[in-house]
């Protein structure tokens, strides 16, 4: 579970609207367990923001002014689930669709860790960027996501959440729809 201050470091210090932001509270096991306070026309407003930093919504209306911007953090490669697909490119060459190996090196032409001849082969690429990938199913443990990507989730009782902070598997997520089922890596931030 994060501390106050690790939430405090990843976010930016104003939000999409331009106020500058401070955040207060963090209880992790709410559905928006980040409370903060903006400044807008000359007074401080509340407000509270799920894990990824989305402001709450009135109604059907999101307040995407509101939500909190995510600072960009370098991947820790090493840390993507095996077999995420990734771009990856080395010098003078066209980039590449690779998977990862879950230790920061990737297979050999489009191999996985399924692939049965040469799957232990990888290579190491000087630029890697992560892309879009299938949903995965989930069935509970520590959370896959390393920081600096996003990703979306799925419920048991089939609503979704987008987010760019992780989750953790052992309290259902960072949302009140129950237990999280897949989840989708969508990229970098």
């Amino acid at each position: 579970m994060k501390t106050l201050q690790e939430i405090k470091d990843s976010f930016e210090s104003t939000n999409a609207g331009g106020d500058k932001v401070n955040i207060l509270a963090y209880h992790p096991e709410q559905a928006y367990p980040i409370i903060a306070e903006y400044y807008y026309e000359g007074e401080w407003q509340s407000t509270k923001h799920k894990h990824g930093g989305g402001a709450w919504e009135f109604g059907e209306f999101p307040c995407v002014e509101l939500n909190l911007i995510p600072k960009k953090v370098g991947i820790d490669y090493s840390k993507l689930p095996k077999d995420t697909l990734c771009e990856v490119n080395g010098e003078g060459i066209t980039p590449l669709l690779r998977y990862s190996d879950g230790e920061g090196q990737f297979y050999q032409e489009g191999r996985t860790s399924k692939t049965r001849n040469f799957a232990h082969k990888t290579m190491v690429w000087s630029s890697m960027k992560v892309i879009e990938n299938k949903p995965v199913a989930w069935f509970g443990g520590k959370c896959p996501i390393p920081e600096g990507v996003k990703f979306r989730v799925w419920y048991r009782n089939g609503e979704t959440d987008e987010g760019a902070m992780g989750f953790d598997g052992s309290h259902g997520g960072f949302g009140n729809g129950g237990d999280i089922i897949a989840y989708q890596i969508l990229g970098e931030l």
